[in-house]
């Protein structure tokens, strides 16, 4: 779980410097690993903002990405 708590502070980081397709491939792959095991309560907050950020990139239909 702490993995994934640095990750999402990592991106939030990277938003503000990194190109937006980049960091959107790189969200896109981090959705699939964890939509994997969701069984677990505490990665649903970690899906949720994977998603949120998801959303915020241009081009992106946000409440496609949110459904």
């Amino acid at each position: 779980m702490e993995a994934w708590e640095a990750k999402l502070a990592t991106y939030g980081t990277e938003y503000m410097s990194l190109g937006a397709a980049d960091i959107q491939r790189r969200v896109s792959a981090e959705l699939v690993t964890v939509q994997q095991p969701l069984d677990d309560p505490r990665l649903w907050s970690v899906a949720a903002r994977l998603m949120t950020l998801y959303a915020t990139f241009p081009g992106s239909d946000g409440a496609k990405a949110v459904h």
